[in-house]
């Protein structure tokens, strides 16, 4: 501030030095349904890294896309009712070190659908009430 107005007093012209702006990323990518391969419409997306936290959805393509990155490491998630997210396993998120001199990376998600299990307990003297089940596959 002092240089220009130090410039406008004696009536010269100021040097104005442009800063570049840090290279923009973008993280583009698409949910599908890990058994059918159908794109998964309105799923919720996720991306966190370097004090930056986003939301958005897929389209009805199942598409996203994340704009205006910083270089940096993000990890993103991918969730939806009726199947098993990023939110319930953290093996389905993804790790992207977005690099300062990349400006695009790509993403794609497969969430397996979730599964109901229905039944009796039961022991040789009747019904088991009150019971935890643990399921693993």
């Amino acid at each position: 501030m002092f240089a220009v107005l130090g410039c406008m007093l004696a009536g010269t012209t100021p040097l104005v030095i442009a800063q570049d702006e840090p290279p923009q990323g973008v993280i583009t990518g698409s949910v599908h349904d890990a058994l059918s391969g159908l794109p998964v419409a309105d799923a919720a997306v996720s991306l966190h890294g370097q004090r930056i936290f986003r939301r958005t959805k897929t389209d009805p393509g199942g598409s996203f896309r994340f704009e205006h990155l910083p270089a940096g490491r993000y990890e993103i998630g991918a969730s939806k009712l009726g199947y098993v997210g990023s939110d319930y396993d953290r093996r389905q998120a993804a790790q992207v070190n977005l690099k300062s001199e990349v400006t695009a990376e790509r993403v794609t998600f497969g969430l397996p659908p979730t599964a109901t299990v229905e039944g009796l307990l039961l022991d040789d003297r009747g019904p088991l009430s009150e019971t935890t089940v643990y399921l693993w596959q």
